[in-house]
């Protein structure tokens, strides 16, 4: 992750999920009951496209389907007016991705053999427990990274946090990166696009410290990253 934005990990857990759900020789497929009905996968329908589309044989729309990841409920709400198109809908979610699930796909990263649903529940609840211990630890340092703890440091350094919020940022991120560097033991350089989702995740207001418009605070975000250094 090296700092730099893995966002993309959880779209490309989505597509891998959508594609077994949508492949009709995958175990995941949905089985069709009734004899007079046809599913199709992932069709274009003007503006929309449903993972999932329900038809009779003479191509009338029956249901959609639509697989969303959990933090993403009620996606189907947002959709081109589907309750026009048809008269019936569901959302069908997945578990989201969180700190624990990169963990254990990093673990097992380059395995070629498998693992059993055993051992995939074991080195799960592994990550799980060392993602409960890291986190007390980042967010016992994110106590001592509030703005009104450094204030005047700030000040001190020549910074006026009221005309120069590119000062006040440059300031966190330079401090942010010399207290994750003395918990790695190692040199830890902080994207400068990441450093709002690093300090949310360690429980510190980013937007005291100038993180405000141009900048996205996403705790996943920021957690995968402190998972690299405790």
């Amino acid at each position: 992750m090296n700092g730099k934005n893995t966002k993309m990990m959880s779209a490309n857990f989505g597509y891998a999920v959508e594609s077994l759900a949508t492949n009709p020789s995958s175990p995941f497929y949905p089985t069709v009951l009734p004899q007079n009905s046809l599913v199709f996968e992932q069709m274009d329908l003007g503006s929309t496209r449903p993972d999932l589309v329900l038809t009779d044989k003479g191509g009338g729309f029956k249901a959609f389907g639509d697989l969303t990841a959990k933090n993403s409920a009620d996606h189907i709400f947002k959709k081109d007016n589907w309750s026009a198109k048809v008269p019936n809908f569901a959302e069908i979610t997945y578990k989201s991705l969180d700190a624990p699930d990169y963990v254990t796909m990093q673990g097992n990263h380059g395995n070629m053999v498998g693992l059993t649903p055993k051992q995939l529940k074991a080195r799960t609840s592994k990550a799980r427990k060392r993602y409960v211990n890291a986190k007390k630890k980042w967010t016992q340092l994110g106590r001592t990274l509030g703005f009104l703890h450094h204030r005047r440091d700030v000040k001190f350094a020549g910074i006026d946090p009221s005309l120069d919020p590119e000062g006040v940022r440059g300031y966190i991120k330079t401090l942010l990166e010399e207290k994750l560097s003395i918990v790695a033991k190692r040199q830890v350089t902080v994207s400068e696009k990441i450093v709002p989702s690093v300090l949310v995740a360690m429980g510190v207001s980013a937007t005291s410290w100038r993180y405000n418009t141009g900048y996205s605070q996403n705790l996943r975000v920021g957690e995968k990253f402190l998972m690299t250094i405790f």
